[in-house]
């Protein structure tokens, strides 16, 4: 009887003991999916890069603005944030290969009309003030195809280029590398404090602000390294509990 009663007492003991364990728990425990938008991130650098030349140009015309001619670039992310406060984040592969394919197809189109407007302002000022208004109309008035005038003035195709622009300008920003990665984290008080690395501590000094509302949780931009400004790009990111 007196074993049955210790057993009993053991019971309740371990039943609290668990109890205190799933309150202590975090609220972010599981598994979230989102998708991550890479425009700004990809395409914002050409755009300011490209705004200094267009202010040169003659004759009221604009370069045209790179963002407008990629589709949006997104890929799903995931986050798993673990009951021992550990973590990991990872990125689609197929998800990058297909938005690198987008990110092609928008950049040609986007420097044919570049191309075009240079064109353009490149006869004004040699005193040719013939009134094109399109690409076909200046492949008429020149007698070569907008692709042809780029290989000219390239040395290469526009494909060729295309290439070469993507992988260098963008293969470490569109990498699992840059995203995928596992650390500590702590919750408090609607900020989020992640390690890079799990034999990391989080830093105090850092974190992202969320919101969690049922199984939606919203993460905006908080405070970052020096250096790493540019990671604000990404908020907000919008996670989805899906485990």
């Amino acid at each position: 009887m007196k074993g049955m009663k210790k057993a009993a007492a053991l019971l309740l003991v371990l039943a609290m003991v668990f109890s205190l364990c799933a309150c202590g728990k975090s609220e972010l425990v599981g598994t979230w999916e989102g998708r991550v938008d890479m425009t700004e991130l990809a395409l914002s650098e050409v755009d300011e890069a490209m705004a200094q030349l267009g202010s040169s140009l003659s004759g009221g015309r604009e370069l045209p603005r790179v963002t407008d001619y990629v589709e949006r670039l997104t890929i799903r992310y995931t986050m798993v944030f673990n009951e021992d406060g550990t973590y990991s984040s990872q990125v689609s592969q197929e998800d990058i290969d297909a938005m690198v394919e987008t990110l092609k197809v928008g950049f040609a189109d986007y420097l044919r009309q570049l191309y075009f407007v240079l064109l353009c302002e490149t006869l004004a000022q040699m005193g040719i003030n013939q009134e094109i208004n399109s690409i076909e109309e200046l492949e008429n008035f020149l007698g070569i195809t907008m692709d042809e005038a780029i290989n000219e003035s390239l040395g290469m195709s526009l494909e060729e280029y295309v290439q070469v622009q993507v992988d260098d300008s963008f293969s470490e920003e569109l990498s699992t590398e840059e995203f995928n990665g596992s650390g500590n984290f702590k919750n408090k008080d609607g900020k989020l404090y992640l390690s890079a690395g799990t034999e990391y501590a989080v830093d105090p000094a850092y974190y992202d602000l969320y919101e969690l509302e049922g199984d939606t949780l919203t993460l905006n931009f908080g405070t970052a390294p020096e250096g790493d400004e540019e990671s604000e790009l990404f908020y907000p990111l919008v996670l989805h509990k899906v485990a």
